[in-house]
């Protein structure tokens, strides 16, 4: 059983409350309070419902795990082989990221690191 996203609050709400209205209407002979029978198939009820709104939940998450990882990779993708500068010699990671240029910029060397680019592939 799926149940969608935008659906769960009023499943979950509807079967709460069909469950507390069975078992304070619902009594049996030698008890005179609650049924015990009414309130374990309730809650197995209510419980398999959150279970299977935990089971949505966890399936949304891992398609939008999927759609960020394939993100990630097509801008990869397209930024070492299909970018106007991607003929332009360098190192992989600054061809990928900023992340290259912000380490060196910490550092405070990034002078350094141009001077020894332009010595290793003659710019």
């Amino acid at each position: 059983m799926v149940v969608e996203a935008h659906c769960i609050p009023e499943k979950v709400c509807a079967r709460f409350f069909r469950a507390a209205i069975n078992t304070t209407t619902t009594r049996s002979q030698d008890n005179p309070g609650l049924c015990p029978k009414s309130l374990v198939r309730e809650s197995l009820g209510l419980f398999l419902t959150l279970v299977t709104t935990m089971y949505s939940t966890s399936q949304s998450l891992s398609y939008a795990l999927t759609f960020v990882a394939v993100l990630i990779c097509s801008i990869y993708i397209r930024r070492i082989y299909f970018h106007s500068f991607s003929h332009v010699p360098g190192p992989f990671l600054a061809k990928i990221t900023n992340a290259y240029s912000a380490y060196h910029a910490a550092k405070r060397n990034t002078h350094v690191v141009i001077q020894r680019l332009h010595e290793k592939y003659g710019m």
